[in-house]
């Protein structure tokens, strides 16, 4: 039988703090915003979502980094997650996830 199609691997990660002092301010509700950012924009297969442990800013929390960027957030809200999504990973991934174009046929 013919083997199924490997999951493309994604190209980008979003890692989210979920120890007790970002949690208490609001982690799990910017976890959530970034599964729906993700699906509003159709990046879901794209972009991973890891949770981490601590990263040393525990009086900035809610945590987050953006790979492969590497650009480091605080005191996010889940109000300010689909903006940080459009500007790290949209323009950037959005291309290959469109449907083919035909080329020089009209």
């Amino acid at each position: 039988p013919p083997s199924p199609l490997p999951t493309p691997k994604p190209k980008a990660s979003v890692i989210l703090c979920q120890k007790s002092s970002c949690r208490k301010r609001g982690a799990a509700e910017v976890h959530q915003a970034v599964i729906e950012s993700l699906g509003d924009q159709g990046l879901e297969e794209q972009v991973a979502i890891k949770d981490t442990g601590c990263m040393k800013q525990c009086k900035y929390g809610p945590c987050m980094v953006f790979l492969p960027d590497k650009s480091r957030y605080t005191e996010v809200r889940a109000k300010d997650v689909p903006m940080l999504v459009e500007k790290h990973f949209a323009s950037k991934l959005k291309p290959e996830a469109r449907e083919p174009q035909l080329s020089g046929v009209h």
